[in-house]
């Protein structure tokens, strides 16, 4: 069974699982749609529906998440006719979008790397990037802001709770520190400006350094209302970096029940249980977490 994946070219974590998979099964993987036997869309947004050579394919697209503010029908249902398959990136948004498809769906996180995201000392973490170790430091390294103004939150991600949070944090504890990473953080920035709150912002980072970014956390904060993953979650577990998050995309597969919370007033109330969360990611490493795709492609389209 020979597998082509398609590229986001956005050095994101599309890429990454790419380039993670085409190298850990070299033999079952091309480079050209043409030689495929399945092709696995990873990356929707930016792929060809209306190549002609689909119709002698196995198509599986992956569903990242639907945004019910944000729904395209039309481009949903040229997914639906065009695949064999839609994989959704955690159990919550399969129960929740199978409805826009009629073919089969099925679930499963992605897998992890845990030679990258891994835990690290902390205090040489903190030395590499210059902070001081009497800080707390609070993170998110997820886009906040919409592409298309570059001012307007991107709501999805909730980054206007995730200031809400930050702010009541800060009047409480004056050592509440901010670290930021990602594109298209305008929105937390400014609010964080506005209220003096402190902050360090890596836009560009290796996923190296965000390993080592991970390791400097007290907390991390999902604070989304809509979402596929995000990836933090199962990078937090793999850092056993202490994370709260709402009940969204993987949280509940990776997270104990409470780590979770539904809003500011139940926040507070949130115990970051590191250790059950890397136990429940463990089986997701690589190569384990990555051969089950492979093995699920074959058993999907009956290849032997």
């Amino acid at each position: 069974m020979k597998i082509y994946i398609n590229s986001a070219n956005e050095d994101w974590i599309c890429d990454r699982l790419r380039f993670e998979f085409y190298n850990h099964l070299k033999e079952n993987c091309v480079s050209f749609i043409e030689e495929a036997d399945v092709v696995w869309v990873m990356a929707p947004w930016v792929f060809n529906y209306h190549d002609p050579i689909l119709s002698e394919k196995k198509v599986v697209t992956t569903i990242h998440h639907i945004d019910p503010n944000k729904i395209d029908l039309n481009f949903l249902s040229l997914v639906n006719e065009k695949s064999d398959f839609i994989h959704f990136v955690s159990e919550i948004n399969e129960f929740n979008n199978k409805k826009y498809f009629t073919k089969p769906t099925f679930s499963r996180h992605w897998w992890i790397n845990s030679s990258i995201f891994k835990p690290t000392d902390r205090s040489l973490c903190l030395d590499y990037f210059n902070l001081p170790n009497y800080k707390f430091y609070v993170g998110s390294f997820q886009r906040d802001t919409e592409g298309s103004d570059l001012i307007s939150p991107k709501l999805s991600k909730g980054p206007d709770l995730f200031c809400d949070i930050v702010e009541d944090m800060y009047s409480k504890n004056n050592s509440v520190h901010v670290l930021l990473a990602g594109w298209r953080r305008q929105y937390v920035i400014n609010r964080l400006n506005q209220k003096n709150i402190p902050y360090t912002y890596k836009e560009m980072l290796s996923f190296e350094e965000l390993n080592l970014f991970y390791n400097c956390l007290d907390l991390y904060i999902v604070s989304s209302r809509c979402e596929g993953g995000p990836q933090a979650i199962p990078e937090c577990a793999s850092t056993k970096t202490p994370i709260a998050s709402t009940n969204v995309g993987c949280a509940n597969t990776f997270l104990s029940e409470d780590s979770i919370y539904n809003d500011l007033n139940t926040f507070h109330s949130t115990k970051k249980n590191t250790a059950k969360a890397y136990k429940n990611c463990v089986p997701y490493f690589m190569p384990r977490g990555l051969n089950w795709f492979y093995l699920k492609f074959k058993d999907l389209f009956a290849f032997k």
